[in-house]
């Protein structure tokens, strides 16, 4: 090939790749939504064949995140670049961009962290809360008098229980 046709096989070379990124996209977007329909059309055939054979209909399993170990490492990469950015427009003396870019890092950075502490800081008051009112259901509901009633109600039993032994 000589240079004159390479030259023009570079820009229809970009489009084609372009093309198939697009399409690429595209296909995986679809296919996420079509795999979302699937599930739900399985899920409604399953609950229609329960309630035909007269069974309970099957419990649904709420999609829950888990918790991540580390909720603030996104952050605090963020933060770091911004810091590294910032430090070479100042030290280097580079185009007025590096701090622009620096500093948007920096502050989406700071904005996560901020973000990701106080939802960590409402899941902790809210599991101490439940918690609490757990403990406060559990230490009312074996209160002396309801363990004297308890004990009283397996005397019963346990009396009913030779009744019938005695009887047989």
């Amino acid at each position: 090939m000589d240079s004159g046709n390479l030259a023009l096989m570079i820009p229809i070379i970009g489009q084609i790749i372009g093309i198939i990124a697009f399409l690429a996209v595209i296909s995986i977007f679809l296919f996420a939504i079509n795999r979302k329909y699937k599930i739900n059309e399985l899920e409604h055939k399953e609950r229609m064949l329960a309630i035909e054979k007269g069974q309970p209909l099957p419990m649904r399993i709420p999609d829950s995140k888990p918790k991540s170990k580390y909720p603030f490492t996104w952050s605090f990469v963020l933060i770091g670049f911004g810091f590294a950015i910032t430090a070479i427009y100042f030290i280097g003396g580079t185009d007025i961009e590096a701090l622009g870019f620096g500093l948007v890092a920096l502050f989406v950075g700071a904005g996560l962290f901020a973000s990701r502490y106080y939802g960590v800081r409402k899941e902790n008051s809210q599991d101490s809360e439940h918690a609490e009112i757990a403990g406060k259901a559990v230490t009312s509901s074996f209160s002396d008098e309801n363990a004297s009633q308890v004990e009283k109600s397996i005397e019963e039993n346990l009396a009913n229980e030779e009744e019938v032994e005695k009887e047989s």
